[in-house]
């Protein structure tokens, strides 16, 4: 009798132990997802399932921002095989979308040296990068799609097969998509509205609330409803801008750079101007503030 209580506290401490694992693992996983599809396929082999598709955030290399993923599958495609009646050598394509709509390739970190769109086989958990934005290109990169980082990725796992010269087509079979949306989101203050200077110091307070990092790049500053820019805030930093991650709060000191012919025009002035916060992946934010200039 006492053996077969023992078994039966012995099985329900394992059945407790995998409730347990399963939920830790379910509140790990980042909630971002809107969208997942899966298609159904007949196969003369076992090994072709993608369990899942994780976000992993962002990354920066070189100045460059990558969207990273994790894969977590067990697919064989080393062997001829049949696949949805089709038989020959299919290969495995991992395809990413980045918000812009445009198609980016796949490296695998650290190194970021290897494109791996392509593959036989995946067995595991595997982790992918693909570039989004070069902080450095001027409107064009030979690298990134340049798109903002703000937006929805669309992640793919397909299967691609031997060319049908009857559709002359190479058939194709997902087996798994994965979409996920981030948001730029970002509080500003500028905290020195009265300037004795015109070249001055002066001091923006930014906090990250949004699911993307931040590339504060300066300011420029116009009279207010009037499209003509009077001077500048320009960020101290070599690298060209300065990063704020997510959740981050940073007080950014800047040079006030006022060009020489206003400066008669609005000399010991408190006016309106425009301010327009400009950010790396996105135009600029425009606030306006009322600024007592120098005498």
């Amino acid at each position: 009798m006492n053996k077969i209580i023992y078994i039966i506290v012995a099985v329900l401490i394992v059945l407790i132990t995998i409730i347990l694992i399963g939920i830790n693992q379910q509140s790990i996983i980042p909630q971002s997802s809107v969208k997942t599809t899966t298609s159904s396929i007949t196969s003369n082999i076992n090994k072709l399932t993608v369990y899942d598709i994780i976000p992993k955030g962002f990354d920066i290399v070189e100045n460059i921002v990558y969207f990273k993923f994790k894969v977590i599958a067990d697919i064989d495609l080393r062997d001829y095989i049949e696949i949805n009646g089709v038989y020959g050598s299919w290969i495995g394509v991992i395809t990413a979308i980045v918000p812009n709509g445009k198609e980016s390739h796949v490296f695998t970190p650290p190194d970021y040296s290897e494109i791996r769109n392509q593959f036989k086989y995946l067995n595991g958990s595997i982790e992918y990068a693909t570039p989004v934005y070069d902080l450095l290109a001027w409107y064009q990169s030979e690298t990134c799609p340049q798109s903002s980082l703000n937006g929805t990725y669309r992640i793919k796992i397909l299967l691609s097969g031997p060319y049908d010269e009857k559709t002359g087509e190479y058939p194709k079979v997902l087996l798994m998509e994965k979409n996920f949306t981030y948001n730029f989101k970002i509080s500003i203050e500028l905290k020195t509205l009265e300037w004795k200077t015109w070249d001055q110091d002066v001091e923006i307070a930014l906090i990250n609330e949004g699911d993307v990092p931040v590339f504060f790049t300066g300011a420029a500053i116009l009279v207010h409803g009037v499209n003509t820019v009077i001077g500048y805030l320009n960020i101290q930093d070599p690298s060209q801008y300065i990063y704020i991650d997510t959740g981050e709060f940073r007080n950014i000191i800047t040079k006030l750079s006022f060009f020489d012919e206003y400066v008669p025009y609005y000399r010991g002035k408190t006016i309106e101007v425009d301010v327009l916060f400009e950010f790396e992946t996105i135009q600029f934010i425009n606030t306006t503030y009322t600024i007592k200039f120098p005498e």
